[in-house]
């Protein structure tokens, strides 16, 4: 019969790396991070850093796939000309909440103290002290409903609450039967990025995103510091669809996955409806302490993730120096909450590119690339046009904080009209 309890999807057998701790002896907290993609075991060296995979590895180089021309570290690990910037991968599941959860956490020393959606919540209660066999040891309190989250959250605004974001995967090079792949990402513009790409798949496909063969890559983008100082690199992280043809050859290759897994694809949506979504961020305090330890900078230190340096409006994404994935910005100044914080302007800005690529895949001329420089002026023209449908000056980067949910809304329903212009809905055409 089974012990119900057990259903918690598939286990982890190893990673996606874009980054890494520095050695113990380097008094740096913050990881650094690659140009390329590492394949990892759960295995952990004297530094915590997952220990690479050099066999499967190798076999992605022997595929021929883009990369990194042959940077010192991936000289170090046996690899002179480069480790990829681009694998194939494949989602085993067609719920995205099981193929790509993502939430806010807030943690303290090992353990999650609160995680929520943007709007709700749950957070611990205040732990205590009690004496177990003679030892005073201390005690977690339980999670209850806990409110703001969010921007208006004390722990959203000083960066301690970080967006968490896991995509789980078959890796096309190293295909295993009884487990997932996992990246994990604490990046707004990854994280936005992923959900839109996944979302715009199921949504051409008719509900499939499972066993579609796709790419996983990491995109260098230059941005520019609002401090005017000069731009820095950033890496992010896309999932696009591996085949070529647009929204056509991609119908063709989903029509082809239920012809040839058809009853395995409804097996797996039959054992998805048993999975409990709780169940996906059950953590050992070893997987709180490694997550704390490579995205969660301890206080008074400087933690990076895909930049060093603010992202202007334009950019997709703002970070801090030095860390293997995500992005940080300084903490809001005393007496300028009149205006949205940074974070809030990444949030943004996310979405308006994420806004972009999915009128891009819509389009009759889509040919399965993404045209990046077309997209990000395409961004850039639906924050104007959003701005200008609500009365702002589209000079400089400051937003009212007041009008920060109504350009939410309205870049995420931001059209493209027949004239090929930016339309926001009852807001006209720019």
């Amino acid at each position: 019969m089974g012990i119900k309890i057990l259903r918690q999807g598939l286990p982890i057998l190893g990673y996606l790396k874009i980054g890494a701790n520095y050695p113990k002896n380097v008094k740096r907290g913050a990881p650094y991070r690659f140009d390329h993609i590492e394949v990892t075991g759960r295995e952990r060296d004297d530094d915590d850093n997952l220990i690479p995979n050099l066999e499967t590895m190798q076999a992605l180089v022997d595929q021929g796939l883009p990369t990194c021309g042959g940077c010192a570290r991936s000289k170090k690990l046996g690899f002179p000309d480069g480790l990829p910037t681009k694998v194939g991968i494949f989602i085993q599941h067609n719920d995205l909440e099981l193929a790509f959860p993502n939430r806010l956490a807030w943690y303290q020393g090992r353990s999650n103290i609160c995680h929520g959606d943007g709007e709700t919540a749950m957070r611990r209660a205040p732990s205590t002290k009690q004496k177990v066999r003679g030892k005073e040891v201390t005690i977690l309190g339980d999670f209850a409903p806990h409110g703001p989250c969010g921007p208006a959250c004390p722990q959203f605004q000083d960066r301690s609450c970080k967006p968490n974001g896991k995509l789980r995967f078959s890796l096309a090079a190293d295909l295993r039967i009884g487990g997932s792949m996992e990246f994990k990402t604490t990046s707004w513009a990854s994280i936005a990025n992923i959900e839109a790409s996944l979302k715009d798949i199921k949504q051409t496909t008719g509900g499939l995103v499972a066993w579609i063969a796709l790419w996983f890559e990491i995109v260098e983008e230059h941005v520019q510091p609002k401090d005017g100082s000069a731009p820095q690199k950033a890496f992010i992280v896309r999932v696009s669809p591996a085949v070529k043809g647009g929204p056509e050859a991609l119908i063709a290759q989903a029509t082809e996955v239920l012809r040839v897994r058809g009853d395995f694809v409804q097996e797996m949506r039959q054992l998805e409806a048993t999975i409990d979504r709780r169940a996906v961020w059950d953590e050992t305090d070893e997987d709180a302490g490694a997550i704390v330890g490579e995205f969660y900078s301890p206080p008074g230190e400087a933690a990076g993730e895909d930049t060093a340096a603010q992202a202007s409006e334009g950019a997709e994404t703002s970070a801090r120096p030095g860390s293997s994935d995500g992005d940080r910005s300084p903490p809001p100044q005393e007496g300028a909450d009149e205006f949205a914080t940074d974070q809030e302007i990444e949030i943004l800005t996310a979405k308006s590119y994420a806004q972009a690529e999915m009128h891009e895949r819509e389009s009759e001329a889509f040919d399965g690339t993404i045209n990046y420089e077309s997209r990000d002026a395409h961004a850039g023209a639906i924050r104007k046009a959003a701005k200008h449908v609500l009365g702002l000056d589209d000079a400089g980067n400051k937003i009212p904080s007041a009008a920060v949910a109504s350009m939410m809304r309205a870049v995420g329903s931001a059209v493209i009209n027949a004239d090929g212009k930016v339309e926001i809905p009852d807001g006209g055409a720019f």
